[in-house]
């Protein structure tokens, strides 16, 4: 069962973990683990109201994580935006503290991760930095403070955040005439953050839409007084359902041309059948948390992506340079299954040659370090003197697991370091990271 309510669902015990790869899953539980300042991550039990604070400094991270115990929160902090990402999705916070200037990835790519993935976007993001907020509020946070901040402007932010939980019912309507179907979106959707009315009638349903507004629509197209398109455009033609998203969860059979219409009036349409009702609550749950009206662009576009995480790798262009041809081998095969571009260079030179050689830049670089002729730390230096170079991701492979041979990457020009053997899952996720294009620019 999932839940969708806006309370904020933590756990001292990290229960998502059962859904996850072993790989993820040990991933998660080493962050979960690690306590960079004291915080509230072992305390956080499900009915606490809680804030994520992803900052590196220690000092102005120490004293947000006291002003939100002064504010009755629970305080889960990190200096890591990786982290911050694992953690967000765990403990579904009230709220995250942010800051662009992280040691591993920039904020920004936090934000746009935070706001693509379909269990963390509607968490209300407040960036503090020194740097420029225009961006960050275009890509999707609530509000943007510039360092130094006032005790007095932290408290405007704790203040919205809890005026936001104090506002946390929503109400569904559900078109649907068959009562085994509405007992099975009952029993998915509905607790204390929902209040659902059922109608099993086209003509109750307009009855009810007259009466009072709804944050979302769900809806059959088999009714009995109403069929198809044409059910469909007698909801959304109402005024008290303009601006609301309306779901289309049907059994019926419906053509290329119906589809295409049907989805240009509403917001989703999830077929019944195998894991439909898994799809129904996700949609539902994206629509019921968004922030503002502004998200809604895209959002057809961001569900299909998060049911399709390979979307954002595929027809990618990665360089990948490593004289090992077995890693090579097994690396490449497993990229092209995601259905990516991957061209291999056995050494530096090669991977400078190539990049000379075409006019498009790749797209993403992984970099082995310890190869003949160039090795990774001259090829990385050397590419980040072209102009075009400057800003695409490296991610570093290397055998090496000191903490000196990470910082020796980074300065040489790596976005990222990973450790060898290549742990896939790991490696996809920072693919996804670094490749991934914000549908809120």
């Amino acid at each position: 069962r999932k839940d969708i309510s806006l309370a904020p669902r933590v756990s001292s015990v990290p229960t998502s973990i059962g859904n996850q790869s072993p790989a993820q899953a040990l991933a998660l539980q080493e962050v979960l683990n690690e306590t960079w300042i004291p915080d509230d991550r072992t305390f956080c039990e499900s009915t606490d109201y809680s804030i994520l604070i992803i900052e590196d400094d220690k000092a102005f991270a120490s004293i947000l994580v006291k002003l939100a115990r002064e504010r009755d929160f629970k305080a889960i902090a990190t200096n890591m935006g990786r982290d911050g990402l694992l953690l967000a999705e765990h403990y579904q916070p009230s709220g995250i503290l942010l800051d662009l200037g992280l040691p591993d990835i920039h904020g920004y790519e936090v934000l746009e991760q935070l706001k693509f993935n379909i269990k963390t976007r509607h968490i209300p993001v407040h960036v503090l930095s020194g740097g420029d907020g225009e961006k960050s509020q275009k890509i999707g946070a609530v509000s943007f403070l510039k360092k130094p901040i006032d005790e007095s402007s932290l408290s405007d932010v704790f203040d919205k955040i809890r005026g936001v939980l104090s506002d946390n019912v929503k109400t569904i309507l559900v078109i649907e005439d068959d009562l085994s179907n509405q007992k099975a979106i009952s029993r998915l959707l509905k607790n204390d953050g929902v209040e659902m009315v059922f109608s099993s009638t086209m003509a109750d349903a307009k009855t009810q839409l007259e009466k009072k507004c709804f944050s979302c629509i769900i809806m059959d197209l088999g009714l009995p007084d109403a069929k198809s398109i044409d059910a469909v455009d007698s909801i959304t033609s109402m005024d008290n359902a303009k601006d609301v998203p309306v779901i289309v969860y049907t059994g019926k059979e419906i053509s290329d041309e119906e589809f295409k219409l049907i989805s240009e009036k509403t917001a989703s349409v999830v077929i019944k059948g195998l894991a439909s009702l898994d799809r129904l609550v996700d949609d539902v749950s994206l629509f019921l948390h968004r922030m503002d009206s502004q998200q809604m662009e895209g959002a057809k576009e961001a569900i299909k992506m998060h049911h399709d995480h390979g979307m954002m790798l595929k027809e990618r262009k990665i360089l990948l340079v490593d004289d090992d041809m077995r890693n090579v081998f097994a690396l490449k095969r497993q990229l092209d299954a995601e259905g990516m571009d991957v061209y291999p260079a056995e050494n530096g030179q090669v991977a400078l040659d190539l990049i000379h050689e075409h006019d498009e830049p790749f797209e993403l670089i992984l970099m082995d370090i310890m190869m003949p002729i160039m090795d990774g730390y001259e090829a990385m230096q050397k590419i980040r003197l072209i102009s075009a170079y400057k800003s695409v991701p490296i991610i570093a492979l290397t055998a090496n697991a000191m903490p000196e041979d990470r910082a020796k990457c980074i300065t040489a020009g790596a976005s990222e370091y990973l450790t060898k053997p290549v742990d896939m899952e790991k490696l996809l996720s920072m693919l996804r990271v670094w490749l991934f294009k914000s549908s809120f620019h």
